[in-house]
C-alpha cells in the first residue's frame, strides 16, 4: 500500500501520534465502560443456555467477577491500553533504525525461554478474538490506519504486529486489565470473549475517527493500493509448490494476490531475459504458447496483460475468441431468457459454467472469463450496492463475458462500453439520492434496460452505449426529483442564513459603537429589540426611514444622546429628539412590540435626556462637543462578518464538504447513507437527501456528529471494475488453500 503522492505533513510526527492515541483511547474507554455495564447479562445468558455445568460455572463465576470489578477493569485498560500504543511505537521505531544500520544482527534482540500452557492458550484466545474483530471492521479504515500511521513512522508499511490500533494491540490491553481480578484463566477468558461483539460493533468508527482526524492534518488525503514486486512476504510461492496449475491459479484468484506470484522455476519464466539478465514482459505470443502448453507462469502473465492498457488495451493485439465458445454462451443466453425464471441468474453464475461449454475455448477464453467472473464476485461482495441492483446487474453476466470475447480490451480498457454500464450501474447503485425501494421508476426503468441487453445483446458493443445513455436519464431523473423535494427547505434554510448573517453584523456594528457609559437599559433595547428592526430592513430592502442606513443612524444616535454633554450640545440634543423618538417608534411598532414596554422604554429614555441635559447646564467642566452621528458624510451600512469560526479538523471537514459528497450517519437508528445536496452560502447549514428522505442541519450539529464519530465522509471510489482488478493484484488476504 502507498500513497499517491506524499504530502506535507502540517503537524510533527510525534505530535499526530499522540492526538491518535487519545482519539482512540477515548472512544475506546466508552466502548469498554458500556460493555463492562451489559456483559454481566451477557454472560448470565451465555451460562443459562449452555448444558455442561463446567461452562456454566466459569460463565457465573466471570458475572460475579465483572460485578465486583468493573471500575477497576476500566481503570486498567485505560492505563494499559496507552502503554502498549506508546510499547507498539517504540519498538516500530527501533526496529526502522536498527533496520537502516549495515551489518545489524537480526536475531539480537530474540530471547529464548519457556512459555508457560496458559500463556499459549491466551495467546491463541487473543488472535481468535482479533481475528473476530478484524473481520467486522471497514478494510479501507484499516488499510488507512496503517498506511498512514506507517507514513508518520517513516515505514512503506506498517505489519499489523507493529501497528498500535490492531486488535490484538486492543485485547493485549483488556488481558492486561482483567489480570489484575482474582480468577482462574477460563473465567478471564471468559470475560475477555464478552467484550469481542462490543469492539466489532465500534471498530470501524474507531478507525473512522482516528483516520479523519490523520487526514485533517494532510496525512495521505489519498490512499491506493498497489502491488509489491519484491519479497514474498505471505509465503506463496513455497505454499503453492505441489499443486497443479488450476489450483494455483484457484487459489490465487481467490486471495487476491495474482500479481504476488512468482511462480518456481520448473514452471517457466514469467519474464524473457537477454544476456544482461535484464527481465522483459512476455510477448503475448509467447504468452498464448504458454497458456497451450498449461504454463503456469503463462497464466499469471496472461491475467496480468489482459488488465494492461499498454500491452493489451489496443485492437492490435485482440485475439478471436473460439467460436464454438461464441456459440455455446448464444444458446445459453437464450436459454436462460426463455426459462420459467425469465433471466434470473445467480451472482456466482459463472463460476458454474458447464465445463463441456468452457472446452470450446481457448486457455485464453477460460482466463478472461474466469477474470469477468472476479468482477461479478467484487461487486456482488460490495456493501456499498444495494441489493436490487446487484441482482439486476447479475443478469448480464453472460452478456459481459460475450462482450469481453469479442473484445479483450474490456479489462485493460476503461472506455470498453461494456465496462462503462457495470461501473455505471453499480455507481447509481450506491447513490443515496437514487430511490431504490420496490418498485421504484428507477428499478423499473434498469430492468427494461437490462431485459433488453439479455435477450438482444450478440456482437455489437454499440448497444452498451445506448443502454448507457438511458441509465444516465435514470440517474438524472433521480437526481433532479432530490433537488427538487429539497427546493422547499433550501428557501427556508437561506432566509434563516441571511438574517442570521445579518443579525451578526447589526450586533457587531452596535457593540463598535457602545461606549463604557452607555446606560443598561439601552443596552437591552438595542440587543433585544432593535436589531431586530435592522435585520428587517436589511433583509426587506426597506427605504428611506425604514432602510439599514437610517436605523442604523438611529442606534448611533440614542447612542449619542445619552451620553455626557457639553453647553453646546444641548441645542443639537434638543433639535434631534422628536426625530429619533419618532423613527424609534416606527421601528418598535413594526417589531410588535407591546404598548406598555413601548411605554416604559421611552419615559425611562425621557428620564435620562432630562438628566443628560440638566447636568450640562450646571456642569462646572466643559465636556468637548461631539458631532452627531447621523450628520455624517457617508451613511453607514452593515459590513459582513464571518458566521463559521474553524476551531478544530472536525469543523474544517464540515466547512470544505463539497456539494455531491456522501456522508454515513449512525446517529439514528442503523447506518443511514446522505448524499449532500445543498449547502448554505455562507456554509451555516447543510440539507442531505437519500431515496427515502431528508436530513437538514446546521455545520455546528455536523461538526458534532464528525467529532462523535456518528458522521463519516464516504470517500470517492474508483470505478467498480477498476477496484475488482485492483483487487487481483493486492496483497489483501492471506492465501487459504484447500485440502
Amino acid at each position: 500500500m502507498t500513497e499517491q503522492t506524499r504530502p506535507h505533513v502540517q503537524a510533527p510526527a510525534k505530535s499526530v501520534l499522540s492526538e491518535c492515541r487519545e482519539i482512540a483511547h477515548v472512544r475506546l474507554c466508552e466502548v469498554i465502560g458500556k460493555a463492562l455495564a451489559k456483559i454481566d447479562e451477557d454472560l448470565f445468558q451465555l451460562a443459562d443456555k449452555t448444558l455442561k455445568r463446567a461452562e456454566q460455572q466459569v460463565y457465573l463465576d466471570a458475572m460475579t467477577r465483572v460485578r465486583r470489578h468493573r471500575a477497576e477493569i476500566l481503570s486498567k485498560f485505560e492505563e494499559c491500553f496507552r502503554t502498549i500504543y506508546d510499547q507498539r511505537l517504540e519498538s516500530t521505531k527501533k526496529e526502522a533504525l536498527g533496520a537502516a544500520k549495515t551489518g545489524a544482527d537480526p536475531f539480537a534482540s530474540l530471547e529464548l525461554s519457556l512459555v508457560s500452557d496458559s500463556i499459549i492458550e491466551t495467546g491463541i484466545a487473543i488472535d481468535r478474538l482479533a481475528k473476530s474483530v478484524r473481520n467486522s471492521a471497514d478494510n479501507n479504515e484499516m488499510l488507512g490506519i496503517r498506511a498512514r500511521l506507517g507514513m508518520l513512522l517513516n515505514r512503506e508499511s506498517l505489519e499489523e504486529t507493529d501497528n498500535p490500533l490492531s486488535p490484538e494491540a486492543i485485547f493485549e490491553a483488556l488481558n492486561l486489565a482483567c489480570n489484575h481480578i482474582p480468577a482462574e484463566d477460563a473465567v478471564k477468558q471468559a470475560l475477555l470473549s464478552a467484550f469481542q461483539p462490543y469492539l466489532s460493533n465500534s471498530i470501524t468508527q474507531i478507525y473512522q475517527a482516528v483516520n479523519q482526524s490523520l487526514v485533517a492534518h494532510n496525512i495521505l488525503p489519498r490512499i491506493r493500493h498497489t502491488v509489491k514486486t519484491s519479497g514474498d512476504a505471505m509465503g506463496v510461492s513455497q505454499r503453492m509448490a505441489g499443486l497443479s496449475a488450476t489450483q494455483r491459479m484457484h487459489a490465487l484468484s481467490q486471495s487476491g494476490r495474482i500479481a504476488q506470484f512468482d511462480p518456481p522455476a520448473a514452471g517457466g519464466p514469467a519474464m524473457q531475459g537477454d544476456a544482461t539478465g535484464i527481465r522483459e514482459p512476455m510477448t503475448i505470443a509467447a504468452m498464448l504458447s504458454g497458456l497451450a502448453q498449461g504454463n503456469v507462469a503463462a497464466r499469471v502473465e496472461g491475467l496480468r496483460m489482459l488488465a494492461d492498457p499498454v500491452r493489451f488495451g489496443s485492437p492490435e493485439n485482440d485475439v478471436a475468441a473460439s467460436a464454438g465458445l461464441l456459440d455455446g454462451l448464444a444458446r445459453l443466453q437464450t436459454e436462460v431468457n426463455l426459462g420459467t425464471a425469465a433471466g434470473v441468474l445467480a451472482p456466482g453464475f459463472l463460476r458454474s459454467l458447464d465445463r463441456g461449454l468452457l472446452a470450446d475455448g481457448s486457455p485464453l477464453d477460460q482466463l478472461t472469463i474466469e477474470l469477468v467472473s472476479v468482477v461479478f464476485d467484487h461487486l456482488n461482495g460490495d456493501a456499498k450496492i444495494a441489493e436490487a441492483v446487484k441482482g439486476l446487474i447479475a443478469r448480464l453476466q453472460i452478456v459481459a463475458v460475450k462482450a469481453a470475447l469479442l473484445d479483450r480490451s474490456f479489462f485493460a480498457r476503461r472506455e470498453h462500453p461494456m465496462r462503462r454500464l457495470l461501473d455505471r450501474l453499480a455507481e447509481a447503485g450506491s447513490d443515496p439520492s437514487v430511490d431504490l425501494a420496490e418498485n421504484s421508476a428507477f428499478l423499473r426503468g434498469v430492468k427494461h434496460v437490462v431485459d433488453d441487453l439479455s435477450v438482444r445483446f450478440k456482437d455489437d458493443n454499440d448497444i452498451f452505449e445506448t443502454a448507457l445513455a438511458e441509465i444516465d436519464v435514470l440517474v438524472r431523473r433521480e437526481q433532479e426529483a432530490a433537488e427538487a423535494r429539497a427546493a422547499a427547505h433550501v428557501a427556508a434554510l437561506a432566509a434563516q442564513e441571511a438574517r442570521s448573517a445579518a443579525d451578526a453584523a447589526a450586533r457587531a456594528d452596535i457593540a463598535a459603537r457602545l461606549k463604557e457609559g452607555t446606560p443598561a437599559f439601552i443596552r437591552e433595547f438595542l440587543s433585544s429589540v432593535w436589531v431586530g428592526a435592522i435585520v428587517d430592513a436589511q433583509i426587506k430592502g426597506g427605504a428611506d426611514e425604514d432602510g439599514v442606513g437610517a436605523r442604523l443612524n438611529l442606534a448611533a444616535d440614542l447612542i449619542w444622546s445619552v451620553e455626557p454633554k457639553g453647553r453646546a450640545d444641548i441645542p443639537a440634543l434638543a433639535g434631534m429628539l422628536p426625530t429619533l423618538v419618532r423613527g424609534l417608534m416606527r421601528g418598535v411598532i413594526a417589531q410588535g412590540i407591546s404598548e406598555p414596554s413601548r411605554q416604559a422604554f421611552f419615559n425611562q429614555l425621557m428620564k435620562a435626556h432630562t438628566e443628560a441635559i440638566a447636568a450640562a447646564k450646571v456642569s462646572l467642566v466643559e465636556v468637548p462637543s461631539q458631532p452627531l452621528p447621523s450628520h455624517s458624510k457617508e451613511a453607514p451600512v452593515l459590513k459582513p462578518v464571518p458566521l463559521i469560526a474553524v476551531s478544530d479538523a472536525f469543523e474544517r471537514t464540515v466547512v470544505e464538504l463539497p456539494k455531491g459528497a456522501t456522508l454515513e450517519f449512525s446517529d439514528q437508528q442503523g447506518r443511514d447513507r446522505y448524499k449532500l445536496t445543498w449547502v448554505s452560502p455562507k456554509k451555516t447549514f447543510y440539507l442531505f437527501t437519500n431515496g427515502a428522505g431528508m436530513r437538514q442541519m446546521s455545520a455546528s450539529a455536523l461538526a458534532a456528529l464528525f467529532r462523535q464519530g456518528l458522521a463519516v465522509l464516504c470517500e470517492g471510489t474508483a470505478p467498480m471494475v477498476d477496484r475488482a482488478i485492483d483487487a487481483l493484484a493486492a496483497a489483501i488476504s492471506p492465501v487459504e488453500l484447500a485440502a
